[in-house]
């Protein structure tokens, strides 16, 4: 690939995130109606020219992409088998298709995926080692097959947040904004209302596919390019497939937090080149793009690139601090930062200090030794349950390979006080923060950001352990060559099961999927109430419904949606009174009181524990009732 080639992806990747920041801005101070996009876009033009003209061509981000060994290795035998490989998995994953409730998306996909994709990993593993000149590109299509499986085979979309982003973002197509005005989340959202606008590409699709083909084209091509000049290319390619290892999870849907990640990853990848102010300027925009999309990988991101300001300051003091009290300050905001964001944003609050509990802590650093249901899954679960300590280990590793030593980036010590504070800002959050504005089984996620983020800025240190690996065992004898191979492909194989929900003996995701009943009920509850205001019990997925086909038309008194939103609200909590205690009119009374109406629903759907039990009892405390897709769904009508 020629230089030209080079300079026109990095400024694609910088115009899209020129757009997201410049969009943003303007979103705050108008608005994204007609005239602010022309604006964001003339605003993120201009400053790309000024970026290309006095930053980026005079930098060595900008080199010819040409390896002599990879490029006289054009053989098309074995990337024309990879490719056909590829797309029968892609097949598989779209006959698999459903718009069925679903826990996991391995309920639907047949177990020769699998084999598809140890065939496929083999095949890319093949095609570097031999230096074949395809294996860089193909490499792409290897991440979109590991992180695409919940694009392809949910037909309406999986998860709950992304309906409540996609129904934010048809009103600010709508018109032109939303109320109030936030600045966390507007960073994807005014990226995507930009590139509907000018490829007419629907919202739901672009709603759907960004994070994981952005992640699948972008990661691997910013850590190649940052990388090869200090692995070589050949090592290069082989370390970024090995980090195929590691659960891929953040980037299988889009959602802000995870639009951000990759803004994160792109900017730490470029300091790894950073050698002056003119690069560290780069870095500062994807930094910035991540705190527009979400403040929690944005804040960290942000201090980082200050942190790595302070290391290309001529001098040995800033203002009046010598640099290591300065880098100990950035360190101890990033370690508080985080937790005092989250208890001044989202509502969390501290524990009881004298009685907190550190049971989850306890049990997420314990080791855990699967033996229970046969080889596979044992081995699956065996990394699964303590992928921590793998990860810990790699970090380790790559800290004592690289101390010391001056072939290895100067600024790695910014990485490693980043992810400590981040590390310690987890275990903190776990001892300390009461996540009791979201239902049980969500809280320990919520604070698990912050150890995804720790493991983000130690990544540098887990490469450098698999460039170590890969010297090592290039120098071991064939046979063991084999082994290791077919334990790394063994591994990737398993992480990408790994990535996605699952429902096995060893875990319950519990999180069902939104089905096309969902959508037939919450219509159906439209035209039976005949117009009357009404409020609805129900799970998360047919709130999820009654986004999509409502929006956010339909609110009561102290902001309340007339079905269950969020889970930690009171109208959630009615909900789980009726389908975990007992349906009965005086719970759905407290429903109507609270939202000031003579009309309610309870929708139980067939999934749920206790279905036959919960659906008999309803129906002889409600006025009517009826069933949807026979039975998949009962509807039970209340009135005081």
């Amino acid at each position: 690939m020629k230089a030209s080639w080079i300079k026109i992806i990095w400024s694609l990747l910088i115009f899209l995130t020129l757009i997201s920041i410049n969009a943003s801005i303007v979103y705050h101070i108008h608005s994204l109606d007609g005239f602010g996009i022309v604006l964001s876009l003339i605003l993120s033009i201009v400053i790309l020219i000024i970026i290309l003209k006095y930053t980026f061509l005079k930098e060595n981000f900008l080199e010819d992409d040409k390896s002599p060994e990879f490029d006289q290795n054009k053989k098309k035998f074995l990337p024309t088998i990879y490719i056909l490989t590829w797309i029968t998995g892609i097949y598989i994953l779209v006959q698999a298709r459903t718009s069925e409730s679903i826990v996991s998306p391995w309920q639907k996909i047949p177990e020769l995926f699998f084999f598809i994709i140890f065939a496929a990993s083999a095949l890319c593993l093949i095609l570097i080692v031999k230096k074949n000149y395809y294996s860089k590109y193909l490499l792409h299509l290897h991440f979109f097959l590991a992180i695409g499986v919940c694009t392809i085979i949910y037909k309406i979309a999986y998860g709950f947040d992304p309906f409540i982003h996609e129904v934010a973002l048809k009103t600010i197509k709508e018109e032109g904004l939303i109320e109030p005005k936030t600045w966390y989340y507007i960073g994807q959202y005014s990226l995507i209302i930009v590139l509907n606008k000018i490829t007419f590409i629907p919202i739901t699709i672009l709603n759907k596919f960004l994070v994981p083909v952005l992640a699948a084209f972008f990661i691997p091509w910013a850590l190649r390019q940052s990388l090869k000049k200090y692995l070589g290319e050949k090592n290069t390619l082989l370390t970024i497939f090995f980090l195929l290892t590691l659960p891929l999870s953040i980037f299988i849907i889009t959602v802000p937090q995870n639009l951000a990640y990759i803004f994160v990853i792109i900017a730490l990848s470029l300091a790894l080149r950073c050698q002056n102010y003119k690069s560290w300027f780069l870095i500062l925009l994807f930094s910035l793009a991540a705190l527009l999309t979400h403040p929690v990988a944005g804040i960290p991101a942000l201090l980082f690139s200050f942190a790595l300001a302070i290391h290309l300051w001529p001098r040995e003091k800033v203002v009046f601090l010598s640099k290591k009290y300065a880098y100990l300050m950035v360190y101890l905001v990033t370690f508080f930062s985080i937790p005092l964001a989250l208890i001044y944003g989202a509502g969390a609050k501290f524990k009881n200090i004298i009685n907190f509990q550190a049971e989850d802590l306890f049990s997420f650093f314990s080791l855990k030794i699967p033996s229970d249901h046969g080889i596979v899954l044992n081995f699956v679960y065996l990394y699964g349950f303590n992928w921590f300590w793998l990860v810990a280990g790699l970090v380790l590793a790559g800290i004592v390979i690289s101390y010391g030593k001056k072939t290895f980036p100067p600024t790695l010590f910014l990485y490693k006080g980043i992810g400590a504070a981040l590390l310690l800002s987890y275990i903190l959050s776990i001892l300390l923060i009461d996540f009791n504005f979201l239902i049980d089984y969500e809280r320990n996620e919520y604070s698990k950001r912050f150890l995804t983020l720790a493991v983000i800025f130690l990544l540098p240190f887990v490469i450098i352990t698999f460039n170590y690996l890969i010297i090592r065992s290039s120098k071991q004898k064939w046979f063991v060559k084999f082994a290791l191979s077919l334990l790394i492909l063994a591994a990737i194989t398993a992480s990408i099961y790994l990535s996605y929900p699952r429902f096995d003996p060893y875990y319950n995701s519990r999180f069902y999927s939104l089905s096309q009943s969902d959508i037939k009920a919450v219509n159906r509850i439209e035209e039976k109430s005949g117009g009357q205001d009404y409020v609805v019990l129900a799970n998360q997925q047919v709130s999820a419904a009654a986004l999509k086909e409502f929006g956010f038309s339909r609110y009561f008194k102290n902001d309340i949606y007339f079905y269950p939103i969020p889970t930690g609200g009171k109208l959630y909590q009615y909900y789980l009174d009726m389908a975990y205690e007992e349906p009965n009119q005086k719970t759905m009374n407290r429903a109507m009181d609270l939202t000031n109406v003579d009309l309610a629903y309870f929708v139980i759907n067939e999934y749920w524990w206790g279905f036959d039990r919960i659906k008999e009892k309803a129906k002889t405390e409600a006025k009517d009732w009826e069933k949807i897709n026979q039975g998949k769904i009962y509807i039970f009508e209340f009135r005081p």
